[in-house]
């Protein structure tokens, strides 16, 4: 999603609940103009005004990253269930047992390579 799409709260026009209030027409016009006002209380921002077609754009850009990352859970998921699946062959408990009687041993030294 392109960053022009949307800006940050201090670069949108600010206007005050109360001019929102009593200049609803004002507002929208900027709105239609900048895409979204941050609507101010107390100096702070509390809220942004936006158009629905900005809002369509950051909803479907949700809905996307929701999904990737769903993808991505199931891929992990999946391959665990494959992991755990090579644990349940014949013979497993053996060989787990032996490699851990081993403590450390290996049946000949290891070499460093040429980068080492």
């Amino acid at each position: 999603m392109p960053a022009d799409i949307i800006p940050g709260l201090k670069e949108l026009p600010q206007r005050s609940a109360t001019q929102v209030k009593n200049r609803w027409a004002d507002v929208v016009r900027e709105v239609r103009k900048f895409g979204s006002v941050a609507v101010t209380q107390h100096n702070q921002v509390e809220m942004v005004v936006m158009d629905a077609e900005t809002y369509r754009k950051i909803s479907a850009h949700a809905e996307e990253v929701r999904a990737r990352g769903e993808a991505g859970l199931a891929e992990l998921s999946a391959d665990f269930d494959r992991r755990l699946a090579s644990f349940k062959t014949d013979g497993i408990r053996d060989r787990v047992e032996k490699a851990m009687s081993r403590r450390g041993r290996i049946k000949r030294p290891a070499k460093a390579g040429a980068t080492y």
